[in-house]
């Protein structure tokens, strides 16, 4: 078989080529806008894709640095999931909630690889917001206490709950009435600190404010904090003692500590959980993306003792009509192994060192690039108007996602203030195809500086 894929990036025609354009205008006729948004900018329509690269439907090869928004860390139709998939197809599809081996075998294997050594449980939902919802209910359950604290810059979900616990600009929630109980305390964005500190002689004060939040604005009855443990949007890093030192606090309060893994997770910072570089077990702990290698699926892992403890009054309250679908459980299987087989994590970690050590030497060479941040192969570009004035140019991120698109160079802006680029691709990338993205993000910078 012809491995195209190694000739990326490849650019044939202008995108969106004619094959391209007729399809566009096809979903523009029947596809609702409102759940378009990249895409108005990065109009690209896939015909095939393998591991890092996506071929469009004019024969454009693309190096892709979104994973299909965090979804593909094992890489676009990795052998070991397609045929994982067409096994189980050929046995049956759909089993409700009922027991079956596929079901079994996944929830272990989470239990396993997942931090902390207690007993746990797991709930499958169909995505990452959902595993959310659920893990938001688990803790009002279980605490009897209805309020909920999360963090700002964070993104939780775009459903009920979860679009109240995201503070990742006002748009997501703008025109619609905020859930009761939701409060929220600053991300410890060191390299944007609203107080105006410097790390670490600030002695992390930005803690302070969940003692604010909850003597100055709660009636006493906090449940949870829900966190990203480094930030899917913006893909800030905290300083090493702020997530312990909150594991403490929650623990001082009565709180659970709910881990949002749903984009850090599975591989992407170099571990298989973001929370692992910090020591911490947490309560809850949920996923989505990742975990079935682009097949729809979220699940919610817990200390037993919180689940089992609620399964006489709230027993069948958390079913889903998909949730245990075989499909995504048997790609979720081969996912968890080919992650651990073959080093994925630790991949995301050799090739991201690399990306950043990169990035920083443009920075040396490039006035409009601000702070570089993240870990592995979660890793954010900011673009700045200067960087003696740092002032957010969002503007600037959009056009070098459009010309990095032009060049053959598939990525998306971030940050709530729009002003970073993600460098977000498949775990299984390779050092020369990351070397080839970077330089397409310079010839990107070099031609948007030249007309600014």
């Amino acid at each position: 078989m012809e491995e195209w894929w190694l000739e990326a990036p490849k650019i044939v025609t202008t995108p969106p080529g004619p094959r391209a354009r007729r399809i566009i205008e096809r979903n523009e006729k029947f596809v609702s806008g409102l759940a378009v948004g990249i895409g108005k900018l990065l109009k690209i329509v896939y015909d095939e894709a393998r591991g890092a690269v996506i071929k469009d439907v004019d024969g454009n090869l693309y190096i892709d640095f979104t994973s299909s928004i965090t979804a593909c860390n094992t890489g676009h139709c990795h052998p070991r999931v397609v045929e994982a998939i067409k096994r189980q197809a050929e046995r049956f599809i759909h089993a409700y909630e009922y027991p079956t081996d596929l079901k079994a075998e996944v929830s272990e294997k989470l239990c396993k690889i997942t931090p902390g050594k207690f007993e746990k449980t797991v709930i499958f939902s169909n995505c990452g917001t959902e595993s959310i919802e659920n893990a938001v209910r688990i803790a009002e359950l279980y605490k009897k206490k209805h309020e909920i604290i999360s963090l700002w810059e964070s993104f939780h979900g775009k459903t009920r709950a979860s679009s109240s616990l995201t503070t990742y600009g006002v748009k997501v929630r703008e025109g619609l009435t905020k859930l009761p109980g939701i409060y929220h305390i600053p991300y410890p964005d060191c390299n944007h600190c609203f107080l105006h500190r410097e790390y670490p002689d600030c002695g992390v004060q930005c803690l302070e404010f969940l003692d604010y939040v909850i003597n100055f604005e709660s009636t006493g009855g906090g449940g949870a904090i829900v966190l990203e443990p480094i930030l899917g949007g913006g893909c800030v890093v905290p300083p090493p003692e702020y997530w312990p030192r909150l594991k403490e606090l929650c623990e001082q309060k009565d709180m659970l500590f709910i881990d949002d893994e749903v984009q850090a997770g599975m591989g992407r910072t170099g571990k298989m959980f973001a929370i692992e570089h910090y020591g911490v077990e947490p309560d809850i702990l949920t996923t989505g993306k990742g975990l079935a290698s682009g097949l729809p699926i979220g699940s919610t892992i817990a200390k037993k003792e919180i689940t089992e403890s609620l399964v006489k009054d709230y027993g069948g309250l958390f079913t889903s009509t998909f949730g245990s679908n075989a499909i995504p459980l048997a790609a979720a299987s081969v996912t968890i192994d080919i992650m651990l087989e073959e080093k994925l994590p630790e991949n995301a970690a050799r090739v991201g060192e690399f990306a950043m050590k990169r990035l920083n030497e443009m920075k040396e060479e490039h006035e409009k690039i601000g702070h570089i941040q993240g870990k592995g192969l979660l890793i954010g570009l900011e673009f700045v108007e200067d960087q003696r004035s740092h002032k957010p140019a969002k503007q600037m991120a959009l056009e070098a996602c459009r010309k990095c698109f032009e060049k053959g160079l598939l990525m998306f802006n971030t940050g709530w203030q729009g002003n970073f680029v993600k460098i977000n691709p498949p775990l299984v990338i390779t050092k020369e195809q990351m070397e080839k993205g970077l330089n397409i993000i310079e010839e990107a910078i070099v031609e948007i500086e030249r007309s600014s």
